[in-house]
């Protein structure tokens, strides 16, 4: 069978792709910084990279040379991987069956162009690049020695103000057998150089459903199993409905209702043990991939010591980021696993520089920050939920569009997908929103625009979108919300006076 790579071709490497980590010298520390930060989770590059730009003297401590990168590298291969997928699927799509099997897709180059995508995307979280914006780097055993000084190999870090963000670890899989299967884990997809001709992804949750769907279409026959009853917990029913009809339309097989889990493994195979009721099924796979959850990274930074409260779900945090040391502030995953990814790492880490170093504090509550879901097709959200709304006793009316409406989906196939306004019933504030659909991310934008400036969707109708362009959905939205809309007894004399005037 002929064999079709998806991506450019390249040289192949015979090892996987490792990233050169060039040996530190940490300088010798100043007296006192404007802001130390803790850590190296992205929220941590960011604030640290935000102070330097506001021209405040910054240190940044982090563990290993290599550990800058890590968090970002991570969702770098997720990304790249799925791009990959995506490709092969497009492809795939223009033969004649519509699908692709194992050996269609050159692995070795898809994921030699990986790391090399990977190392690009990475890039801006190096040391040497970090140094060269002005930032003081540490890499050594970093701890608080008290409330205003961080402890390093090197010396001590007396500083202003703090923020810690040192991110999330990966929980041990309380999964029977799964240390003696080897299972997969998501640090080890960047040097996987062999393709899982049968591959278990264990969870429902975004990056779970994502992997399943990004290795089918490169041609593993996977099974996503799990014991939750529906895939992506915690999503509209619209959403889970489309997004598990195109897992099963891509080939995924979807298991779910599982009782219980068990790994064996014979040979080069494992053996996945699945109760039912009163008896079992084995299933029979060359990879397990679990999603594991996360946990704040907090040993080792003797936070009694600088006085920061905390808990096993994360640094205690006020609205403002503030921790119980009013000098301490703490940013991304940290602070639990509703300030992890990389957008909320961006806006709370900004946030804690500002709340830590400008004289006007915003509060979290401010913030419009998005949540992405990296699935095809993808789900962008922002603001409130209609669960949320209801829990803060604000009546919304929620209007949805159909992406099928507009040119560009009928012209390019992709007609699945809808685009969901919640708006507030008394103003007529946009207060959250949600796309499914191809580029929902790039659509969510102007969405978050007339949030944060408090505008009602009438602000879309105004705007004339190029045709064709995905744009299109959204001024369809606004334009039916704005044709939708009883006008006020004070809008409706408006507008008698004003048909008045043009009479005379």
């Amino acid at each position: 069978m002929d064999t079709t790579s998806p991506l450019p071709t390249a040289p192949i490497s015979a090892t996987p792709h490792v990233i050169d980590v060039p040996a530190w010298a940490n300088r010798s520390p100043a007296r006192r910084y404007d802001l130390v930060v803790l850590g190296e989770d992205p929220a941590g590059i960011c604030a640290a990279r935000e102070a330097a730009r506001l021209g405040k003297r910054v240190a940044l401590a982090v563990r290993d040379a290599g550990d800058c990168a890590h968090p970002s590298r991570a969702w770098a291969v997720d990304s790249a991987l799925r791009q990959a997928g995506r490709v092969a699927a497009r492809l795939a799509g223009s033969t004649a069956g519509g699908q692709l099997g194992a050996g269609q897709v050159d692995f070795h180059a898809v994921m030699d162009w990986v790391g090399r995508i990977t190392t690009r995307l990475s890039a801006s979280h190096s040391l040497a690049q970090l140094a060269e914006a002005g930032i003081d780097v540490f890499v050594g055993r970093a701890a608080f020695g008290g409330p205003a000084v961080v402890s390093v190999d090197c010396g001590e870090l007396r500083f202003r103000r703090a923020v810690i963000a040192a991110g999330a670890c990966p929980v041990a899989s309380s999964l029977p057998g799964a240390d003696e299967a080897e299972c997969l884990t998501a640090e080890a997809l960047a040097s996987l150089r062999e393709l899982p001709r049968r591959l278990a992804v264990l969870g429902t949750g975004p990056r779970a459903c994502q992997w399943a769907q990004t290795f089918c279409r490169l041609g593993s026959d996977v099974y996503l199993i799990d014991s939750g009853p529906e895939i992506l917990p915690g999503e509209p029913p619209e959403v889970v409905r489309l997004i598990r009809r195109r897992l099963e339309s891509d080939g995924v097989h979807v298991d779910l209702g599982c009782q219980g889990l068990e790994v064996q493994r014979t040979g080069n195979q494992r053996v996945l043990v699945i109760q039912r009721d009163d008896r079992k099924e084995k299933l029979f796979v060359e990879q397990i991939l679990p999603d594991t959850p996360s946990r704040p990274r907090l040993e080792g930074l003797s936070l009694e010591a600088a006085g920061v409260r905390w808990t096993p779900q994360g640094v205690a945090v006020d609205d403002q980021l503030r921790t119980s040391n009013r000098h301490i502030f703490a940013a991304g995953a940290v602070c639990g696993p509703r300030f992890a990814g990389p957008e909320a790492a961006e806006a709370t880490g900004r946030l804690a520089v500002h709340n830590a170093l400008c004289l006007c504090p915003w509060r979290r509550r401010r913030l419009s920050v998005p949540r992405w879901i990296g699935t095809d097709p993808e789900i962008a959200q922002l603001g409130l939920t209609p669960g949320e709304a209801a829990g803060a006793d604000i009546e919304i009316d929620t209007h949805w569009a159909e992406l099928a409406e507009t040119d560009r989906a009928v012209l390019e196939g992709r007609e699945d997908g809808f685009v969901l306004a919640h708006v507030e019933r008394s103003t007529g504030r946009l207060v959250g929103a949600c796309i499914v659909g191809e580029g929902a991310g790039e659509l969510l934008g102007p969405l978050s625009i007339v949030m944060a400036r408090n505008l009602t969707l009438a602000a879309l109708a105004e705007v004339v979108p190029c045709r064709p362009s995905g744009f299109e959905v959204l001024h369809r939205l606004g334009r039916r919300w704005s044709e939708g809309r009883r006008p006020s007894r004070w809008s409706a004399a408006l507008a008698a006076i004003r048909r008045a005037w043009r009479r005379r």
